[in-house]
């Protein structure tokens, strides 16, 4: 994983991280987890990362929007 991040930092790639299985969680358990992984990937400033749960759909729209962002770059 760290080598995929540095060749994607080195080609000026942007990655988004998601964080599957988010609904085994607690809604705080779940944020704790993301704000405790942001400090880790604050190296990468085009590194972004989300929670989501295919089961109950959270973060299906944020996933979209960043795909949607990334197809239509002008």
């Amino acid at each position: 994983d760290q080598a995929m991040l540095d060749w994607l930092f080195q080609s000026g790639l942007p990655a988004h991280i998601v964080l599957n299985k988010c609904d085994k969680l607690s809604r705080m358990q779940a944020q704790n987890v993301l704000k405790k992984l942001q400090p880790t990937f604050s190296a990468y400033p085009s590194v972004s990362l989300q929670l989501f749960s295919a089961s109950n759909k959270t973060g299906l729209e944020e996933l979209r929007q960043k795909i949607l962002e990334w197809l239509f770059v002008e």
